[in-house]
């Protein structure tokens, strides 16, 4: 009986330490998030909607996706894309499903391609102020970024995410 005991604790330590491992590497599957160059093109006093531009990398071992954006600047935030229909044509569309990052890669939100547009702006965005943008992934959580206002210059800041302790940072 003493055997049958002591091969049922061998078990159940050894099933514990197995999801205790399963639980750590998922844990830091989630972090390695990091911005740079996050900027947002000054409005005019008129304007309803302003585009937002940064690089995200994923320096996470799994692929992650960006599935969410928000401000209080404006009354409506999303992700949106140009889309080229031939002949120099652009469209620009909102994204259904997020935008992927590759497992250690990383994406360019850049003029003809992916960015955040911010809609129904409450105020005009000024040359040299800065504003709270959060972004929310699909596997590494929210960051939550200030981004600087300039008509055609990126910004020196880098906003890392560092792991599930961390979540939330603004530099």
């Amino acid at each position: 009986m003493p055997f049958k005991t002591s091969l049922t604790a061998v078990v159940a330590v050894a099933l514990m330490a197995l999801s205790i491992g399963v639980f750590l590497v998922t844990s830091l599957a989630h972090e390695g998030i990091k911005i740079t160059n996050a900027y947002a093109i000054t409005s005019g006093s008129n304007a309803k909607s302003v585009a937002i531009f940064m690089d995200i990398e994923n320096h996470a071992a799994v692929d992650d996706r960006l599935i969410d954006v928000a401000s209080d600047t404006a009354m409506r935030v999303g992700l949106h894309e140009h889309k080229s229909l031939g002949d120099g044509v652009m469209k620009m569309q909102e994204v259904v499903g997020g935008i992927g990052i590759l497992a250690n890669g990383s994406i360019a939100m850049a003029r003809g391609g992916y960015h955040v547009m911010l809609m129904g702006l409450k105020n005009p965005l000024v040359e040299g102020k800065t504003f709270e943008l959060t972004l929310t992934f699909e596997k590494a959580g929210t960051l939550t970024l200030t981004v600087p206002v300039g008509q055609n210059n990126a910004s020196n800041t880098t906003h890392q995410m560092a792991g599930e302790d961390h979540m939330k940072m603004n530099d």
